[in-house]
This record gives structure tokens, C-alpha cells and sequence, in this order.
């Protein structure tokens, strides 16, 4: 068994050494199966074939992907709806999209992990309105 602590630490630390990108714009699709997917804006560098991308969420508003050695993503206040979804998952699949068109997919393990909320909130700035930004849900 692990200390939870000690996992949320180390995802802290391992922010610290990665590019950390904020998104506030994307969508995240849910099949009739419940699958997950998210459609985000192209990160620059590609998924390392050797590395095993992670989404860590703890319930909240916020998830973190870490796509691989040098990138981490932050996708910021979740849809609402999409919140009980992702709780439920145990991978999810990334579609990165650069000019409407697709450049890179994979899937993501989910990593339900307590703390996430808080380690994410040093990144993300506050919303003036709730209603401004955030994940698109669609039901496919």
C-alpha cells in the first residue's frame, strides 16, 4: 500500500521539472461504453514511446496530464458532468488537435490520486466568471 502523501509530493515535484501548460479550452467526449476522450490543442512535443502518459484527478475541477518527460498538462475546470465520469474511468483516450486537424492520440491511465485540486491551483489563475472558460461536454 502507498501513502497518498507521498504520491502527491512527488507529482508536485515532478511539475517542477516539466513545462506545465494550462488549458481552459477543450472538449471531452463520452461514448455510450462511458469512454472518455479528451480533445486538446497540440502540446509541442510528441508522446515518448517508451513513456506511459498519466492523467492524475482527485474528483475536482482540475485533472493533470503528464504526457511524458518533459510535458504536463493541466486541463482546468472540468465540465461538471464530466466530473462523476472521470472518477469512474481507469484510461482515457488524448486527441491532440492543432488547426482543426488531428496531430497525435493515446491513451492516458487515470490515476485517482487525493490532492490533485490543490497542486493544480498553484498553476491555475482564477476565473473572474465561472462561465468563461472550461471543458465542452458532448455525449456521443
Amino acid at each position: 500500500m502507498h501513502d497518498d502523501t507521498d504520491f502527491k509530493e512527488q507529482l508536485a515535484a515532478a511539475l517542477e521539472g516539466r513545462q506545465v501548460r494550462v488549458l481552459n479550452n477543450y472538449d471531452i467526449m463520452e461514448n455510450e461504453d462511458n469512454e472518455l476522450c479528451f480533445s486538446i490543442e497540440c502540446v509541442d512535443s510528441p508522446k515518448q514511446e517508451d513513456y506511459k502518459p498519466l492523467l492524475y484527478y482527485d474528483g475536482g475541477n482540475h485533472a493533470i496530464l503528464i504526457k511524458n518527460d518533459d510535458t504536463a498538462v493541466i486541463c482546468d475546470h472540468l465540465h461538471p458532468k464530466v466530473r462523476q465520469s472521470l472518477g469512474d474511468v481507469s484510461k482515457t483516450l488524448v486527441c491532440e488537435i492543432e488547426n482543426a486537424s488531428f496531430v497525435e492520440e493515446y491513451y492516458a491511465e487515470v490515476v485517482h490520486l487525493p490532492g490533485v485540486q490543490e497542486i493544480a491551483d498553484a498553476y491555475v489563475p482564477p476565473l473572474d466568471n465561472e462561465n468563461e472558460k472550461g471543458s465542452r461536454f458532448e455525449v456521443s
